[in-house]
């Protein structure tokens, strides 16, 4: 992991426990990339208005945990944790919900208001642009104010 990944992202629900994948794998994905986070958390608003959101976790309170690469990281910049989801979510800093996630960043100037669909979630991942660090912690500075605790 490099040392400029100060932060990581989980776009899901609400403690969602995980596919039965991550929990026999004690397996948690997440994402360096804030926008691609919330393409999946925006895929789960289709069946969870109430509950989607995006995790935010700082590395340094994931140092210890076994981490890899998936075969998407490079479309999904993917970073998976050997860690049940549910143990994630003690080590983040809370969730955001969509609709605040998606204003800050649209304030941020990052379009993203595309209606989410399991169909087109690996292509959106795919045209996201990188953030640079810079970028990423002043969005992470933005979207404090809407932070709930895990």
């Amino acid at each position: 992991m490099s040392e400029a990944l100060e932060y990581v992202f989980r776009g899901t629900t609400i403690s969602f426990k995980g596919s039965s994948f991550a929990q026999n794998e004690q397996m948690t994905s997440t994402t360096s990339n804030p926008i691609i986070a919330l393409w999946f958390a925006k895929e789960c608003l289709n069946k969870n208005p109430d509950k989607a959101c995006v995790y935010l976790a700082k590395s340094d309170n994931l140092s210890g945990i076994q981490s890899e690469k998936n075969v998407l990281a490079s479309i999904e910049s993917e970073i998976g944790y050997k860690i049940a989801p549910t143990e994630f979510y003690k080590r983040t800093e809370g969730y955001f919900l969509v609709q605040d996630f998606q204003s800050v960043l649209t304030i941020e100037g990052f379009d993203c208001q595309d209606i989410v669909r399991i169909e087109n979630l690996s292509r959106l991942c795919f045209e996201t642009k990188n953030i640079n660090p810079t970028q990423i912690k002043k969005i992470v500075q933005s979207l404090l104010p809407y932070l709930k605790k895990a």
